[in-house]
């Protein structure tokens, strides 16, 4: 048991392993959004409803914050909405 809160104490503790910490968090939070936008995009273009497609822009928006590297997954839901929009 005392060896347990020692090994605790210097994990909780190591600058090495809170700036990992800090690295990883991001993408926990791209994912879920980048997965949470693209369900309401699925369902914006199935239901044709502009509360999903508010929710998707939420989302996108979101998902663009947490990590740089979602804009590849939202332009090309974007160039689709255009091209709904323009037919």
């Amino acid at each position: 048991r005392r060896a347990g809160l020692i090994a605790a104490a210097l994990v909780a503790l190591d600058p090495m392993l809170i700036w990992y910490s800090q690295e990883a968090r991001s993408y926990a939070a791209l994912v879920f959004f980048g997965a949470l936008a693209l369900w309401f995009f699925a369902r914006a273009l199935r239901t044709r409803s502009a509360l999903d497609l508010g929710l998707w822009a939420l989302t996108s928006a979101l998902a663009l914050w947490s990590h740089a590297a979602t804009s590849f997954q939202h332009r090309s839901a974007v160039l689709e909405v255009l091209a709904y929009l323009e037919s």
